[in-house]
């Protein structure tokens, strides 16, 4: 019967959840680190990548660099099942559909960390960069048993960089420059020995766009320090800070989004520990943060502090007990443009998991959990997940099946305009139930990886919102139903040692009830913005050991539009080139073209995206 290895699997430096001490991590493990990339997202331990479903994602600090990805959107977008909707250029809000569920149905996390999502119960995506991380690490589908609210649509986790146990000194400095005064600099450091380590990534972006009153600039960093104070004991601080700031030329043809600025400040720090032995690990962190959103209209504040404690256990040689809990709060304020404090509350959560992973023999992996989280505002939420793989040796095939439920409870601006209005509408939480089913195989020598899967999301009393008569105030409220149904198929195929070839299709069919203002009733219509066909490919060749080259496309078609769009979004193709060459040991140049064709399409109906623009750049390691 397979073994789970204990814990001691959770060795490698690039997975947050390490749990050994660091002397024992040893030059041959880091090397196989390299080779085979560990996963925490799918079920909050580190599990190898073939023992995740095809509804995980994991991409390298390598494939972002590579890509020239500067946003956690770049990084996102090339993901099957991801349907990104920006309003028009870089910096500008944007809005991410894990198959076809809401924005705010999905989390951020950083190292495990829940990122303060404001009111809105979104992450601004569109601010976060991605200096100073190893990896980001995607979870499609229901995620609420081991990540707790917002987990309708899945979880991004963002892992740090950890060097504690590595004998190394890293750096780098880089510029880039190009269209619409695009400026950029950027510089990252780690210094790690056996007992101590620290790492940090920072960047400076700031560029005109091509709209009228449509500029950006936004710094931030994250930095992450470890140090072993016992022989199984390791304390750790991490950090991450954000500051934008954001002109934008509202849409256009509508007399109700005029422009306007809004700034945006976050920031998080988060002490913690981990224990460890061969049979338990104990992780415990506390995590405070500040979001901060100004606008014309007024300020959205809020601040959060976060508790949690995760137990590994290993039962036997095959068996893995996890359980943890949680406790958060949020101060949540409004102040108005008259500096008159509209809304001022705390809102709390309480929650406590359990899950089991075992393997009932070497072909049979199941894993399965239960969850429960109390809330100050809303009704109570417990949620379960039952998920199995199975190995096929002879063909080198897994199946895997999952069934989960999850939830996501109201947003903190709609707790409070309900409260400031008066509405009196009771909200309660969005629950959903999802299926899964999918298939991973290898070929001809590992060469060929296919995988493909199938899945079912119903989600019941989704929220919506109108402005009804007499009043016309802005009212949200539960609906009945809406139902997500869909397919990801993906395709690698390795031509020869210099070229490599990716190729992903998502078919999404979606449905829900959507209020009619001028009838005064419920319409099932399509979910806007969910492109029922969205394909993704690349192509990446290394003609030389220094010169590397790659293409990506992006297709959306059949793209729904709001109730409120006069028109629906037209079908687009949009293609990138990136290119980078060694010029010695420490110094590379590297310039990418985005839209590549110049290709004229709106992401969201009225806020056009920039047109072809190129960039190059520079960087010099140490």
């Amino acid at each position: 019967m397979k073994k789970l290895n204990k814990i001691k699997f959770a060795v490698l430096p690039i997975v947050t959840l390490s749990c050994l001490s660091a002397s024992e991590v040893t030059e041959e493990a880091v090397a196989a680190m390299d080779l085979q990339p560990y996963v925490v997202v799918a079920t909050r331990t580190p599990l190898e990548l073939d023992r995740v479903s095809p509804s995980v994602s994991y991409i390298s600090a390598e494939e972002m660099e590579f890509w020239q990805d500067r946003s956690v959107v770049d990084a996102l977008e090339r993901q099957s099942g991801l349907a990104v909707k920006t309003n028009g250029a870089p910096g500008n809000l944007s809005s991410l559909f894990i198959r076809g569920t809401e924005s705010y149905h999905t989390s951020v996390f950083l190292d495990g960390r829940r990122l303060n999502t404001g009111l809105q119960n979104q992450y601004n995506i569109e601010h976060l960069q991605v200096d100073g991380l190893s990896s980001a690490q995607l979870q499609k589908g229901a995620s609420s048993v081991n990540y707790g609210s917002a987990g309708i649509g899945g979880v991004v986790d963002l892992q740090s960089k950890s060097v504690i146990g590595q004998d190394t000194t890293l750096g780098s400095v880089e510029g880039e420059m190009g269209s619409n005064s695009y400026r950029r600099v950027a510089a990252g450091f780690s210094y790690g020995e056996q007992d101590w380590g620290v790492s940090f990534g920072g960047s400076f972006i700031e560029t005109d766009n091509e709209r009228e009153n449509d500029e950006y600039e936004s710094i931030s960093f994250t930095t992450r320090a470890e140090v072993k104070l016992a022989e199984n004991l390791t304390a750790e601080l991490l950090g991450m800070f954000s500051d934008s700031d954001n002109y934008y030329p509202g849409k256009i043809g509508s007399a109700f989004s005029g422009p306007g600025d809004g700034k945006t400040n976050d920031w998080l720090v988060s002490p913690g520990f981990r224990y460890a032995t061969d049979e338990v690990s104990v992780h415990a962190f506390y995590s405070y943060s500040d979001y901060e959103y100004s606008e014309d209209y007024g300020d959205d504040i809020v601040e959060t502090d976060e508790f949690s404690l995760q137990v590994d256990y290993t039962l036997d040689e095959s068996s893995l007990l996890s359980a943890g809990g949680v406790y958060r709060n949020d101060d949540v304020q409004y102040v108005d443009s008259y500096n008159k404090v509209q809304y001022n509350h705390d809102m709390s959560q309480a929650g406590v998991w359990a899950q089991l992973i075992t393997f009932v023999s070497d072909d049979l992996e199941l894993r399965g959990g239960v969850r429960h989280d109390d809330y100050s505002e809303y009704d109570n939420s417990t949620d379960g997940s039952f998920e199995a793989i199975y190995t096929i040796k002879d063909y080198n095939l897994s199946v895997f099946a999952k069934v989960a439920s999850s939830y996501a409870p109201p947003k903190a601006v709609m707790v409070a305009t309900e409260q400031v209005d008066d509405q009196g509408t009771p909200l309660k939480p969005e629950s959903a139930m999802s299926y899964e089913l999918g298939l991973r195989q290898k070929l001809f020598e590992d060469k060929v990886a296919w995988e493909l899967v199938v899945f079912r999301n119903e989600i019941d009393d989704l929220i919506g919102y109108a402005y009804p008569a007499p009043n016309y105030k802005l009212d949200y409220y539960n609906v009945d139903k809406a139902s997500i149904n869909g397919f990801e198929f993906g395709v690698a195929y390795a031509f020869t040692p210099i070229i490599d070839f990716a190729f992903n299709y998502t078919y999404l069919s979606t449905e829900g009830e959507i209020y009619d203002s001028s009838a005064g009733k419920l319409n099932k219509d399509r979910l806007a913005y969910r492109p029922r066909h969205t394909v993704n490919a690349s192509v990446n060749c290394r003609p030389n050991e220094v010169l590397r080259l790659g293409v990506h496309a992006i297709g959306q078609f059949d793209r729904p539009g709001s109730q409120y769009d006069t028109k629906d979004p037209e079908d687009f193709v949009t293609c990138a080139l990136v290119a980078d060459w060694a010029v010695s040991g420490s110094v590379t140049l590297f310039g990418r073209v985005d839209n590549l064709f110049d290709k004229e399409y709106d992401s969201t109906v009225g806020y056009p995206v920039l047109g072809r623009a190129a960039y190059i750049g520079a960087r010099l390691s140490f």
